[in-house]
């Protein structure tokens, strides 16, 4: 339990639009088939922004708060939604936000209107020139907190799994709530069902994992993975179920059905680009129309690229002959975020970095 004005401010997660949440595209681009698309960025705060980053952050930053801590210290990338939304969920608590960020990898992305809100969210923010001096400079920071007095979290770019997961169980029942009332099958006297398949940008495959529980086992998964090995996120994605059934255990709460194995859940890593920051120009044009159809940003970093992705799967799936019931299953794309980087318009004339 949480105090009143603390619980006010973290009690419900608001639609932060008037855009429709779930969206039916009749003629999709790249597969020229239907999709259903869920924008879960839609759901997370107004204010704080950060796709559904935000969602992990309403469930854990409260208990931080309760059990004392007065700093939280994270890292990302210049572009990285988790550490805007961490920083305006902070703005205004009296808890200090303490951020360290690294360049994007091929100088196409500003980082400036990113600093520049930031900064108005009362963040304090050391960058270093390379992800490769990370460690170093994290430790050096939370001593400095330490030492000012600071009771500082250290706040790993998804949150804990223990507050992590039911979050995106959470989403998962808000999805299926909306894909009963609205999808195609709202009007089957049978009652909803999930749909077929669901793709999505895969991370560190935290969101899977936690989708993957929270969807019923019927409706496969594929993450795209954006930057990591796929066998590395399917084994981390054991370790994050494993430690929430743990913590749970603690507590004395009924984990329930987490126990059944992560099955149906499949990583794709062939369309990293290299890794993490990474893409192309024609990504880029995508980016920019999927943008446009939606109504929602979809950045080249994340949700632009797990598209691309999720299309070259479907296409190579047709060719071959693959594809199941002849094309005629229910596919959503899971837009996770972002939404914060609308502020940062890409480029008209880009220059990617190549591919390595």
């Amino acid at each position: 339990m949480i105090g009143g004005q603390m619980a006010s401010r973290f009690a419900a997660l608001k639609i932060s639009s008037s855009l429709p949440a779930l969206q039916f595209w009749e003629d999709a681009p790249l597969i020229r088939r239907p999709l259903w698309v869920w924008i879960d960025a839609l759901l997370a705060s107004a204010d704080w922004g950060g796709g559904n980053k935000a969602q992990v952050i309403a469930e854990q930053l409260p208990d931080l708060m309760w059990q004392g801590y007065s700093a939280v210290l994270s890292t990302g990338s210049e572009a990285s939604n988790h550490v805007q939304a961490l920083a305006q969920a902070c703005s205004g608590s009296g808890m200090r936000c303490d951020l360290t960020l690294y360049p994007v990898p091929g100088g196409w992305y500003d980082p400036v209107p990113r600093l520049q809100r930031l900064a108005e969210a009362g963040a304090t923010v050391h960058r270093i020139e390379h992800a490769d001096g990370l460690a170093q400079a994290m430790s050096a920071r939370m001593d400095a907190l330490v030492q000012l007095g600071y009771k500082t979290y250290y706040w790993h770019s998804d949150g804990d799994p223990a507050y992590a997961l039911p979050a995106y169980m959470k989403a998962s029942q808000r999805f299926l709530g909306a894909w009963g009332r609205y999808g195609p099958h709202a009007s089957a006297r049978e009652g909803p069902k999930g749909p077929d398949l669901v793709f999505l940008a895969a991370g560190t495959g935290l969101t899977l994992t936690g989708l993957r529980l929270g969807l019923p086992e019927a409706t496969a998964l594929h993450g795209i993975s954006i930057a990591r090995d796929a066998r590395r996120i399917e084994s981390d994605a054991a370790t994050y179920l494993e430690r929430y059934v743990s913590a749970n255990k603690t507590k004395g709460t009924d984990t329930g059905s987490v126990h059944r194995p992560l099955g149906r859940m499949q990583v794709d890593d062939a369309h990293r680009l290299g890794g993490f920051g990474r893409t192309e120009p024609d990504l880029m044009r995508l980016s920019r129309d999927l943008t446009e159809r939606s109504g929602v940003e979809f950045d080249p970093i994340y949700t632009a690229k797990a598209y691309a992705g999720m299309c070259a799967t479907l296409n190579r799936q047709e060719s071959t002959g693959r594809q199941g019931r002849a094309g005629h299953e229910t596919i959503v794309f899971w837009h996770t975020g972002p939404q914060t980087n609308a502020v940062n318009p890409i480029p008209p004339n880009p220059i990617p970095p190549n591919p390595v």
